[in-house]
């Protein structure tokens, strides 16, 4: 046991999404590479959701940032890696 939280595949995809694109994304952003290199579609909601899971586990933060004309101006996550992220692997 090497004491860092186990992840989901779905969790290490979008770990692995924010490492390759530079640790800071947004979470349609996240879905659309983990679905690019899923063998199988994946609904946003298990995105929504790992991501939260990686919020609580502390490998990942956010900010929120204003929405624009596109979103209906609703606010959207911007998600970074924590310390402890950047080094999970």
């Amino acid at each position: 046991m090497t004491g860092q939280p186990e992840l989901t595949d779905v969790e290490a995809s979008a770990l692995k999404a924010l490492w390759a694109h530079s640790g800071e994304i947004d979470t349609l952003n996240i879905w659309r590479t983990v679905q690019e290199r899923a063998e199988k579609q994946t609904p946003i909601g298990q995105v929504y959701s790992a991501m939260e899971s990686l919020t609580s586990k502390g490998l990942v933060s956010y900010r929120i940032e204003p929405g624009g004309e596109v979103r209906n101006y609703c606010p959207k996550r911007i998600y970074k890696l924590a310390e402890k992220g950047a080094t999970n692997e």
